[in-house]
């Protein structure tokens, strides 16, 4: 800019030498991008490629592959009917990771068609019991059973499929509405549209834009409690043998949440459930009530029984000071 001033060089030679300037680090910093994309893709391509080489922790004995098949080659013809009992014989855990004993000698019953309710302080073990029973883990010792066989003796498929289990974190997809109700395309638009309204969703689905309308990752254009709705759906329409809620109703406010417990009651009646919650209001129509203390069973049994007992139950009703809960009682 000087040399111009000062007639040392013309406007033109400075213009074509920008130019010409611009035209060379254009391309090397188009190719210093380039290679820190390529770094980056490396990275990710080595979690995915060790991701894809592990070996999963929870698998089937080969004789049992052989009889009723795996995940890419299923033999349905062998799968055996499923009524839903549910026991945990004498069972101990610990996470793979190390640390204690989450469960010690822990055994409980669960017959079919009952509903039986988890309660207890944080880290009793009460999420574990669900994890185990979809066989995300194995137990350490002793046996868990399903209609009296051994779930280490069924095939991971024949087991899962009469589970439907709703986490207290709804798992959501970047997809449809439709994709996040029924991945597989089993049920008419009819059947889904008549489970939203049963729980009172059909609106903001409406609002959203239907059944396919895009979810963001995570659900994250739906408030929380209607991505916990949305997991109920799921157990609506596949109607399970063996229903799994871990704090499934945490997220509602309690309007809603009464209004779903109805529909579970309802929808539910034949269905062996077992559920988790620290809201005792909710557990309160359960068959029995179990009461964890440091993975072990300290009380069993009916809602009434154990409050007239004066045990651990009659404690935490207690401390809730709800006097309709306790008149209930």
């Amino acid at each position: 800019g000087y040399m111009v001033s000062d007639h040392l060089l013309e406007l033109a030679t400075l213009s074509t030498f920008t130019t010409y300037a611009v035209g060379i680090f254009e391309p090397i910093q188009m190719t210093a991008a380039n290679i820190a994309e390529f770094i980056s893709l490396q990275a990710s391509i080595e979690r995915v490629m060790d991701l894809m080489d592990k070996t999963p922790q929870i698998q089937d004995a080969p004789e049992v592959i052989e009889k009723y098949g795996d995940a890419f080659h299923p033999k349905r013809e062998n799968w055996e009917p499923i009524r839903g009992e549910i026991e945990f014989r004498d069972v101990t855990f610990r996470y793979p990771d190390g640390g204690g004993n989450v469960l010690e000698h822990f055994s409980l019953h669960i017959p079919q068609g009952s509903t039986v309710a988890i309660v207890g302080e944080t880290g009793a073990g009460k999420s574990t019991l669900v994890n185990l029973a979809c066989r995300f883990f194995e137990p350490t010792e002793g046996q868990i059973l399903i209609d009296g066989v051994d779930t280490a003796t069924l095939g991971l498929e024949d087991a899962r499929r009469a589970l439907c289990i709703i986490p207290q974190d709804p798992v959501l997809f970047c997809a449809s509405v439709r994709f996040n109700i029924d991945p597989f395309n089993e049920y008419s638009d009819e059947a889904i549209w008549g489970v939203l309204e049963q729980v009172q969703l059909k609106e903001a689905i409406t609002k959203l834009g239907g059944l396919d309308s895009p979810l963001e990752e995570g659900g994250e254009n739906l408030s929380v409690g209607n991505r916990q709705l949305i997991c109920v759906i799921r157990a609506l329409l596949r109607k399970p043998k063996i229903l799994l809620m871990d704090e499934a109703t945490s997220s509602l406010d309690n309007g809603t949440d009464a209004m779903l417990q109805e529909v579970i009651r309802r929808e539910f009646s034949q269905c062996t459930c077992l559920t988790i919650a620290h809201r005792l209001n909710t557990v309160m129509d359960a068959d029995r009530i179990c009461v964890m203390e440091k993975g072990e069973v300290k009380e069993y049994d009916s809602p009434r029984n154990l409050w007239e007992k004066e045990g651990l139950f009659h404690a935490m009703v207690v401390a809730t000071n709800d006097r309709k809960l306790m008149e209930a009682l």
